[in-house]
């Protein structure tokens, strides 16, 4: 009978003890990882990207925090192949604009800042908001209401 109590009781403690290290193990295994080592990965980065741009609501999120942040704004900038695109295709651009006015506002900022001190670009910012009326008709009136 003691035998019997005391090969209970060692089982008892053995079961507890696997209990406390698959539980430590699964804590363990689990533990939150930064973004920096998640992406660090090659594969489950392409994964994320690819998610990201396939995803509507997650690109105009991308698009924004890459407008909100400095270095996105010059890697967008700097891209020409980006930028002739979207610019080659106005049904696009009128789209985002609609979708995003912010964006829109971003955009207008950046080109009035690029034509502030080089009068090129002021030139051609000219001449392209000349040949177009509309356009012309509404900065000169924002102009008469300053």
């Amino acid at each position: 009978m003691f035998k019997n109590t005391l090969i209970k009781n060692l089982m008892k403690t053995l079961v507890k003890i696997t209990v406390v290290v698959a539980i430590t193990s699964l804590v363990a295994s689990c533990s939150q990882q930064d973004a920096a080592s998640i992406l660090a990965n090659n594969n489950l980065r392409k994964d994320i990207m690819t998610s990201i741009a396939g995803n509507h609501e997650m690109s105009m999120e991308m698009m924004d925090a890459m407008i909100n942040n400095e270095h996105g704004k010059m890697m967008m900038q700097g891209n020409t192949k980006m930028m002739n695109m979207m610019m080659g295709n106005q049904e696009m651009m009128q789209s985002m604009m609609k979708e995003n006015p912010e964006l829109m506002h971003n955009m207008m900022d950046a080109m009035m800042n690029a034509t502030d001190g080089d009068s090129t670009n002021m030139m051609y910012m000219y001449h392209e908001i000349k040949d177009h009326p509309k356009m012309m008709g509404m900065m000169q009136n924002m102009m008469q209401g300053k």
